[in-house]
């Protein structure tokens, strides 16, 4: 059942605004039997049950107006429940509109297609969006009885086109995403910089009421804490793009001090990466950004309890230590490639570091076959939950033979893959391992007659140092890095 609140002689509000991308407030203005509602709901059932909502609080008033306050909600196919009403749309909404990119197709089963999955559930998507046909320039004023509707262009702010409703007679503002404390907002275009000026404009029509695009109902002291929100968002963004700290990093590393408690943290990374765009930097590509936030979402990505060295904070001396990755392997020729982030975290213990990369090169660099030393490190890694060591390996292990669904079966019970007697004996020794921290006679005496002496003590102690690096990655919260790609999980991974 959709709640209906009335907030001022003209104007009854619907909050769902609890920060979801298929979410967001509307807001019903009437007088007499004239009504406009502000926003459609994301498909044509919510909408339908908002305008039942509205028929019993407002058993005669006609909804003959609407408004779209930005081109994100133009998306909602609820707007064809209110297909009659005379639509109302900026001329820089509905550019916007007419440049959309249509939404991203994320892989099946990937970390971006489950969150949107969950995001969405509930929603029927089928619906088309909304097409504007003669759009107003900066503002125009509709009459409602004798009630006047002010809209106002503001943009380009959150977006390129912003549209706020204005009610003068009862002091209302309804901002549309422009506003939306509590939440942390998405910010696909527009201009970051004047949408913090555009919070000043606002709070200087001192209204009495403002209803944000989610969130609860605020005065004007909340468009100003929204205004220092903005503005501690561009500061802390702008001190670590200066820093040379990537989208990835700068995403999961603000400090967000009294609105930390605030919905949709994954939204940073939207917002981070049109920033740094803003800033001169490249751009991230929409699929990119989308798959950055559900990883946060997830809790794939968050800031590391430790953090590796960046290029400006190494020395020659420890350049020089780095250097060590030497060595005739496929792993060792991707870290001289790009230096991994748990080697430049290690390095911070120079005695321990120089200590245990020759150990560390030696498991892998030794007499077992490369498709087994693929199959003891993707199985640890799985074993431990550690999805940095997983991603890591992963065209290791492809290189080294294993097929995608080999690949996956390393997330599944011992029996669910079509191993070989072989390897299915080495996974099985690999879980007893992990599970009791040895291996039992019977599958000890089986491993013994396809595996040498050497080739034991090697096995043994390959799944020992990447159990121990699993450790260092979990605990210091070890972060991907961008040139390693999306977050790829297996279909049993833990979620």
């Amino acid at each position: 059942m959709t709640a209906l609140h009335r907030i001022g002689k003209h104007t009854l509000v619907s909050l769902d605004g609890d920060g979801r991308w298929a979410r967001g407030s509307s807001a019903v203005v009437h007088d007499g039997d004239e009504g406009l509602l502000v926003n459609a709901r994301r498909d044509r059932a919510h909408t339908e049950q908002l305008l039942d909502a509205v028929r019993s609080a407002l058993p005669h008033v006609h909804i003959g107006h609407l408004v779209v306050t930005d081109a994100a909600v133009h998306r909602h196919g609820g707007h064809a429940a209110v297909a009659g009403a005379e639509a109302h749309v900026s001329t820089r909404v509905a550019a916007e509109i007419a440049a959309d990119p249509g939404p991203v197709t994320a892989e099946p089963n990937s970390l971006l297609d489950n969150h949107l999955r969950r995001t969405l559930a509930g929603f029927d998507l089928s619906e088309p969006g909304f097409a504007p046909s003669t759009p107003f320039e900066s503002c125009t004023t509709v009459k409602l009885g004798t009630v006047p509707v002010e809209l106002i262009d503001l943009g380009p702010a959150h977006s390129a086109g912003d549209t706020v409703v204005w009610l003068p007679d009862d002091e209302t503002l309804i901002t549309g995403d422009l506003l939306c404390p509590g939440t942390h907002p998405a910010q696909w275009s527009g201009s970051t910089a004047r949408w913090h000026a555009v919070c000043a404009e606002l709070a200087s029509m001192r209204p009495a009421v403002v209803v944000p695009g989610r969130g609860p109902v605020t005065t004007v002291a909340g468009i100003l804490d929204f205004r220092n929100y903005l503005e501690h968002l561009l500061v802390e963004t702008r001190r670590r793009f200066d820093r040379g700290m990537p989208v990835e990093e700068t995403a999961v590393d603000l400090p967000m001090w009294r609105w930390a408690d605030w919905a949709c943290p994954e939204h940073l990374a939207i917002t981070v990466a049109h920033l740094y765009q803003e800033f001169g930097g490249a751009p991230t590509p929409r699929s990119s950004a989308l798959t950055l936030a559900a990883e946060i979402a997830e809790g794939m990505r968050r800031p590391p309890r430790l953090r590796p060295y960046a290029p400006a904070d190494r020395d020659p001396v420890t350049d020089e230590r780095l250097a060590l990755t030497e060595g005739a392997s496929a792993i060792w020729d991707e870290h001289r490639a790009q230096t991994p982030n748990i080697l430049l975290t290690l390095v911070r213990h120079p005695h321990l570091y120089e200590q245990t990369v020759p150990i560390a090169r030696g498991v892998v660099t030794g007499v077992l076959p490369a498709r087994d030393r693929e199959i003891v490190i993707l199985r640890g890694a799985w074993n431990c939950v550690a999805a940095y060591q997983w991603n890591h390996h992963l065209p290791i292990a492809a290189a080294a033979g294993l097929s995608a669904t080999e690949i996956d079966a390393l997330s599944h019970p011992v029996g669910a893959g079509r191993w070989s007697p072989r390897e299915q004996l080495l996974i099985t020794a690999l879980d007893e391992l992990h599970a009791q921290s040895t291996i039992c006679d019977a599958t000890w005496r089986d491993l013994a007659a396809h595996y040498s002496p050497v080739e034991l003590i090697e096995l043994v102690t390959l799944c020992g140092e990447y159990r121990k690096i699993s450790f260092q990655i979990n605990a210091w919260r070890v972060s991907q890095e961008p040139w390693a790609g999306p977050i790829r999980l297996p279909s049993g991974w833990p979620r």
